[in-house]
This record gives structure tokens, C-alpha cells and sequence, in this order.
């Protein structure tokens, strides 16, 4: 008998064979809730740093607005400094 055909045997021999039977779900479902538990991220440095630029935001955006206003109407500049230059 030459090697092929042991092989062949073999592998017949290997395909009357039953798996055997393996459940690992439930460690691998306790590892993952697990891992899952203990890699969720606190939100509460991104708070901080989205209320910090809120609170920063308005205020530059009220100063923009009349910037732009006395930029865009030159004459409303003109109107509402006091007269003589008295500033």
C-alpha cells in the first residue's frame, strides 16, 4: 500500500469520526459583558469641555454680530458714537 492510499484511509476513517462537542457561548458571552462593563467611557470630561465652549461661543457670537453689523453699515457707526468724538 503506497502512502496515498493510507491517506485516503485515513481521512475515511477520520470522516466516520463525530466531532466532539464543544459549548463555549456562555464563557465567551461572560468575557465579552465583562470586557464590555469595564471599557465604558465616562462622558463627563466631554461634558465639561462641550458646556466650557457653549458658554465661551455666546458671548463671542454676540460680540461678532455687532462687529459685523458696525462693519457692514458704516453709517449706523456714525450715528451711534457720540458726537464730537467724546467716546
Amino acid at each position: 500500500m503506497n502512502e496515498e492510499q493510507r491517506l485516503r484511509q485515513l481521512a475515511a476513517i477520520a470522516r466516520l469520526e463525530s466531532a466532539p462537542p464543544v459549548d463555549v457561548a456562555a464563557s465567551v458571552m461572560a468575557r465579552l459583558c465583562r470586557r464590555a462593563a469595564e471599557a465604558v467611557p465616562s462622558v463627563r470630561p466631554l461634558a465639561w469641555v462641550a458646556g466650557l465652549s457653549a458658554a465661551l461661543a455666546v458671548p463671542l457670537t454676540v460680540a461678532a454680530m455687532y462687529v459685523l453689523q458696525h462693519w457692514t453699515d458704516p453709517l449706523l457707526g456714525v450715528l451711534l458714537e457720540p458726537p464730537l468724538g467724546l467716546s
